[in-house]
């Protein structure tokens, strides 16, 4: 009894040092700040939150259905009467709040439909060229580990479309963030579990940062 009780201790402890340093996606979205010019258009591939102000007018009311938390933030921002989030009924009126002035980053998404469109491709490899083709952005960010979901979307095949696409084709990888966890074992995203919250060096999915070649 003394030493489970140990260890979970030991591991609340962990889990709170998680839990206050900065995840593999800010870390990410650090890295691109201080290297990546701000009027370069960056890719996501797999990824529906990255934390980079984006230009104000990207920022739509759509947004805050499609993407992720850190997209509907800025978008309350600019918005300050909005009064639904994630399926809440009613939300309290925000106070007036002047939008980020700062220049935002041009960050082009796969939607959705681009990536249903690409895993059930014939071939995977080509429909994720024909997509990233037309976004036309000299960066591109994939997610390689992300949490495999129990749902209908497979996150870890789609993740490795994207992956083999920008391999094959010879991006350069010029930055990773690693989360700690053995390679290409799902992130632990922000549940966390009992043996993994000793392993991982910070919670989120492995992040590989591409430059295009010849860029």
């Amino acid at each position: 009894a003394g030493a489970a009780v140990v260890a979970c201790v030991l591991a609340a402890a962990q889990a709170t040092r998680l839990r206050a340093r900065p995840d593999t996606l800010t870390e990410a979205a650090t890295w691109i700040d201080a290297n990546v010019a701000r009027d370069a258009p960056i890719h996501l591939t797999n990824l529906r939150s990255l934390p980079l102000f984006m230009r104000p007018g990207d920022v739509t009311p759509e947004m805050v259905w499609a993407n992720g938390p850190w997209e509907i933030y800025q978008w309350a921002l600019g918005h300050p009467k909005f009064r639904r989030v994630r399926g809440e009924r009613t939300h309290p009126n925000r106070p007036t709040i002047e939008g980020p002035t700062r220049l935002g980053r041009d960050l082009v998404y796969a939607t959705p439909a681009d990536q249903y469109r690409m895993l059930l491709a014939e071939n995977r490899i080509e429909k994720a060229r024909a997509i990233l083709a037309e976004a036309d952005t000299p960066f591109s960010v994939v997610a390689t580990s992300p949490a495999a979901t129990a749902g209908p979307v497979p996150t870890l095949e789609i993740a490795a479309g994207w992956h083999g696409l920008l391999v094959r084709d010879g991006w350069e990888l010029v930055h990773i963030v690693e989360n700690g966890l053995p390679s290409g074992e799902p992130a632990i995203e922000y549940r966390l579990h009992f043996v993994n919250v000793f392993r991982a060096r910070a919670l989120g999915p492995d992040v590989e940062i591409y430059a295009a070649p010849g860029g």
